[in-house]
């Protein structure tokens, strides 16, 4: 019995280096990032990601946006003004989705996304 786990061990082990080799598609990796600038900056814009259309196509854009903003930064509504792409337009309006439209036009914050890749 004790031979049979050593012999299991091994073989995992020699599978192991194999399996968390680099594949073709993490050689074609490219780094990003998602800047957001304005006014006013949130405490945090966890529903933001780049587009996965744009990225395939190293495509870079941004939105503007208008947003509400309690006095601790948290995100109360969100309205798109504009946006460099439809693709980017796609990504902003989940997170008008996510986080809730804009209510009334009191406290209205211009800011800025911008995605870029390399």
């Amino acid at each position: 019995m004790k031979n049979t786990v050593i012999l299991a061990g091994l073989l995992a082990a020699s599978v192991m280096p194999t399996a968390l080799a680099d594949t073709p598609e993490n050689a074609n990796s490219k780094a990003y990032a998602i800047r957001i600038q304005g006014e006013a900056v949130p405490a945090a814009v966890h529903d933001i990601s780049y587009p996965a259309r744009a990225a395939t196509r190293s495509r870079d854009g941004h939105c503007d946006l208008l947003v509400q903003m309690d006095a601790n930064g948290n995100i109360g509504g969100v309205a798109v003004s504009s946006c460099s792409d439809a693709t980017f337009r796609q990504e902003a309006d989940r997170l008008v989705k996510n986080t809730g439209m804009v209510e009334g036009q009191s406290d209205l914050k211009p800011l800025r996304i911008e995605w870029d890749i390399d």
